[in-house]
């Protein structure tokens, strides 16, 4: 998933967020986290002010729209008012 409009302060809150709501620990510009046996990627592009978020192993019980709905939310619940939604 790619998710536009993400700034540095608000790339800062989905850090944030995503530690204290779903407890996976992102920081930096890119990297993989796992949590509760789904691992995930990131690649933040400070130029574009894109973030892309992608899994990268997950249990087989968990549906991959299940996670791309829990970031979505996430990422959305950063937005400032009138904020640009992400695009696949």
């Amino acid at each position: 998933m790619i998710y536009e409009s993400i700034s540095p302060a608000r790339l800062a809150a989905i850090e944030s967020k995503a530690q204290a709501e779903l407890g996976i620990q992102i920081s930096g510009t890119e990297g993989t986290a796992t949590a509760h046996g789904i691992t995930v990627s990131w690649v933040w592009n400070a130029t574009d002010q894109t973030l892309t978020v992608g899994d990268v192993a997950k249990p087989w019980y968990v549906p991959e729209s299940k996670i791309d709905e829990e970031l979505t939310a996430l990422v959305d619940s950063t937005a400032p008012s009138g904020g640009t939604p992400c695009s696949d």
